[in-house]
């Protein structure tokens, strides 16, 4: 990998304490991140926190720019201004080394700090705390730390609204969305890594002027391929893919499913994928609820639920065969051989079941695509956990995982409505 000699810059490395800024920022209330973390375990790494900002100063040293309140490192009485020395008897020249070394730690796990300071070392030993950081950010400090250039660019995939679809109000509300989000996201990137000289985030104005110029639909670029071509002529190195669905819940409250693909340009590879669930207030205007008055929809839901029984016949076979051997190591032959002989030939016949279901009513119609949406993305990810084991690619075998996450997600969703509805018509 190349490397960069850089002098005469201060540079602040924002050292596990990203989270706090990354995770937490569009949630005000600490059990909300709590909660949200517990309720979307794998799309947070769970990491060792000491709670320093390091920079590589004009020496080249790496010193301790400001330390976190109440942090690890600010009780064993570690001061902005000292330079770190070593961490667990290893020499600390690059940032890299001090986020290799806290990578391989875990929370509770005590470290050994040597610090230069008035010209002395002083030793200082404390105990990690525990931080819970988004995957996609964790992996952007990681590839930031090993002073490789990052040009971002954020773009959005497919942008869903169960309430809304097939109605006037739609455009405009995935216009509005699609703007919220792409702000609050700039922000975000261009907050945390504000100090970083190697990255840049591609500025939305240029984003659209090459949209309009090769003719791309900017509000939602659903082709992965397509993708890659604009970040490319972007001169983009990384790509951050945004795909929104929102789910009814309830008469007032809907689930908001925010999935994010980090992505490298040049090989097209995925780094990061994490989906977040969140249950959001609607608003109070009665063009966001649920259309549920009509007669016909009761008589709609009894005909979907018969017709999907019949298909679930297939879709629990292959669920319960898969959860027979899920947990296996993924070079296991069973797992191949019930995944390849069980669990995809009958996936994908429930999947060509369910594809020629055609509801009546615009309600379950909508429904119903979210529920193939979520069954095409497992089955996705039941075909590349197979390819994972052929190719003894364990990154394929990560992809396929968060495959089957975000499936699962969009499917979940997609019962909670469904309940809604059977529990509104009182159907038993």
């Amino acid at each position: 990998m190349r490397k960069q000699i850089i002098t005469n810059v201060t540079r602040l490395f924002l050292f596990l304490l990203l989270v706090l800024i990354i995770g937490c920022a569009q949630f005000q209330q600490e059990g909300q991140i709590e909660k949200i973390v517990k309720e979307n375990p794998e799309s947070y790494v769970r990491k060792a926190y000491a709670g320093v900002y390091v920079i590589k100063n004009n020496e080249g040293k790496c010193e301790v720019a400001l330390v976190g309140r109440d942090s690890p490192a600010g009780l064993a009485g570690i001061l902005a201004g000292d330079i770190i020395y070593s961490v667990n008897d290893v020499l600390i020249e690059k940032r890299i080394q001090l986020f290799d070394i806290y990578d391989q730690m875990h929370p509770k796990d005590f470290v050994n700090v040597k610090i230069i300071r008035n010209g002395g070392i002083l030793n200082k030993r404390f105990q990690l705390k525990e931080k819970y950081f988004l995957h996609d950010f964790y992996v952007m400090n990681r590839i930031l730390c090993n002073e490789n250039p990052v040009r971002l660019a954020i773009v959005f995939g497919d942008i869903s609204n169960l309430y809304l679809e097939n109605t006037p109000k739609f455009d405009h509300w995935k216009i509005g969305m699609k703007s919220y989000l792409l702000g609050s996201l700039e922000n975000k990137y261009l907050r945390v890594y504000k100090y970083e000289k190697n990255f840049s985030v591609v500025d939305r104005a240029r984003t659209k002027k090459i949209c309009d110029e090769f003719k791309l639909q900017m509000l939602g670029l659903a082709s992965s391929d397509t993708q890659i071509e604009l970040a490319k002529m972007l001169n983009a190195t990384h790509l951050l893919v945004v795909d929104l669905s929102r789910f009814p819940k309830s008469a007032s409250k809907c689930d908001d499913v925010n999935i994010r693909r980090l992505i490298e340009v040049e090989s097209g590879k995925t780094l990061a994928s994490i989906a977040i669930k969140v249950e959001k207030e609607l608003e109070t205007s009665s063009n966001y609820r649920p259309r549920v008055t009509s007669t016909n929809l009761r008589q709609d839901i009894l005909n979907y639920i018969a017709i999907i029984a019949e298909s679930a016949v297939l879709e629990r076979k292959a669920i319960d065969s898969y959860s027979k051997i899920s947990g296996k190591n993924y070079l296991d032959k069973k797992l191949y051989y019930t995944l390849r002989d069980i669990v995809i030939p009958n996936y994908t016949s429930f999947i060509k079941k369910i594809e020629s279901i055609n509801p009546d009513t615009a309600e379950i119609s909508a429904l119903h695509k979210t529920y193939i949406k979520g069954a095409r993305l497992q089955l996705n990810g039941f075909k590349e956990m197979l390819l994972a084991h052929t190719a003894k690619d364990l990154s394929l075998l990560s992809e396929a995982n968060v495959k089957l996450n975000e499936g699962s997600k969009i499917i979940e969703s997609y019962s909670v409505q469904l309940n809604s509805f059977i529990k509104k018509f009182n159907i038993e």
